[in-house]
């Protein structure tokens, strides 16, 4: 059974990119702030400043026909979108100034909320939190590096917008096997 809130907006999501551009401002953590500096050398701390400008996309009228009448998004006016509290570049991080999230995650939700005519809203939400937050109301979306499964998708829609791999590595001697992990996943 899927969300119909989350089913629509991820279905728009085709509609409304046609260009590509980011800008949330919120708060940092401590870690964050000095995983920034530690972590990223200076040319991709450079990028990380370049995509601080704001590109946004235009109201997309076909986009906002496909909404179904009456329907209502979390919060009047804006497009909530949950996103994930740790870094992980290119998907998101926060920029030099440990304030502005960034990246195609955030690139892509500003875009949807653009063409919907709406503001974006990002909520942090940790990894256990998302499913919990999505299905009761708390944001309309979440763009994070979810995993599609056989299992997920009996209760969520899905918007893939890039190839996902999940690996793993054991010692030669292991006594994993690749059809274990198969069977869970």
């Amino acid at each position: 059974m899927y969300n119909a809130q989350t089913a629509v907006v991820f279905g728009l999501t085709l509609a409304a990119l046609s260009v590509t551009g980011c800008y949330n401002n919120e708060k940092a953590t401590h870690a964050q702030e000095n995983r920034l500096k530690t972590e990223f050398s200076e040319k991709e701390q450079q990028t990380l400043r370049n995509n601080m400008v704001a590109i946004h996309s235009t109201k997309n009228v076909e986009a906002i026909a496909q909404l179904p009448q009456g329907f209502k998004f979390v919060n009047d006016g804006h497009f909530t979108v949950a996103v994930g509290t740790n870094s992980f570049p290119p998907l998101h991080v926060l920029a030099e100034d440990n304030q502005t999230r960034i990246g195609s995650e955030i690139d892509i939700a500003q875009l949807i909320a653009d063409s919907l005519g709406l503001q974006l809203q990002v909520i942090p939400s940790s990894w256990e939190n998302w499913p919990l937050g999505l299905a009761s109301g708390k944001f309309d979306a979440v763009l994070s590096n979810i995993a599609v499964t056989e299992q997920r998708k009996q209760k969520y829609d899905f918007a893939t917008y890039r190839q996902d791999r999940l690996d793993f590595y054991v010692t030669k001697d292991s006594k994993i096997q690749l059809a274990v992990f198969q069977k869970v996943c």
